[in-house]
């Protein structure tokens, strides 16, 4: 899959009995979480391969529409540890993608995109990307570029960063990647609705309910990440009305 923001509990002022104090406590601090932050410092990624199913809902029938495969390996490049995730996205507009991470803190080092319509390859150190950018009938972009600090890749089909973050009950975060799509940062925020077990191919996972924010125009996202291995189970993108409905889940 290719984002519901943090709500206001606008009801809870409403429930009798409250003191003044209670009423005048701050909601929780929204985690904001860059390239060394200790959010993510000591997570490690889990090596290995996993597929996706997506389909569309419409008029309460379900048509698979694309499959998604993502492969993750450790590796060293250049006598640095790095984290290597492959993603080949089959549907009618075929895309893979190899993203290169620092192991140490998942800063971007190399992100390369293949598509039918559209393809990118940018790399980056502590200081400095560069890279090129090819969008449906627009003249190549190029990017160089002076970085004020590491930066995070865009994570792509299916997210694999913020399900490493410290997920509790009332947890929310921001999360600024560079999207060399747009030339610029792009921020992803997140929520966690709570706990949920949810049976996926057979199998009963212990998952953590994550509001993922507007995934594209009109349509917001809820994913279901295994508690376990923090990869993600399923995922629902929805608009506020009956329309379609999209959904991914786990299948191998």
């Amino acid at each position: 899959m290719r984002k519901i923001g943090i709500r206001a509990l606008a009801a809870a002022a409403l429930v009798l009995g409250w003191s003044v104090s209670a009423a005048a406590q701050e909601a929780p601090a929204v985690d904001t979480v860059r390239v060394g932050s200790g959010s993510v410092r000591g997570a490690v990624l889990e090596a290995g391969t996993y597929t996706l199913a997506n389909y569309l809902r419409d008029d309460g029938d379900d048509t698979r529409i694309s499959t998604t495969t993502q492969t993750v390996e450790g590796d060293s490049v250049g006598g640095v540890e790095v984290w290597v995730i492959s993603t080949e996205h089959v549907s009618d507009d075929t895309t893979r993608s190899r993203i290169t991470v620092r192991a140490d803190d998942y800063s971007l080092v190399h992100h390369r995109v293949k598509g039918a319509r559209d393809s990118t390859a940018v790399s980056a150190n502590s200081e400095y990307l560069t890279g090129w950018v090819v969008l449906p009938d627009q003249p190549i972009a190029l990017l160089d570029r002076v970085l004020e600090h590491p930066v995070f890749p865009v994570e792509g089909q299916i997210p694999w960063l913020f399900p490493l973050l410290p997920f509790a009950e009332g947890y929310s975060a921001t999360v600024p990647h560079f999207n060399q799509w747009r030339g610029e940062t792009s921020w992803k925020t997140i929520r966690v609705l709570g706990r949920e077990t949810l049976e996926v191919a057979g199998t009963d996972f212990e998952t953590w309910k994550i509001d993922g924010g507007e995934l594209f125009s009109g349509y917001t996202v809820t994913y279901w990440v295994d508690r376990a291995t923090r990869r993600i189970v399923r995922g629902v993108a929805s608009g506020s009305g009956d329309g379609p409905v999209y959904w991914s889940e786990l299948v191998d």
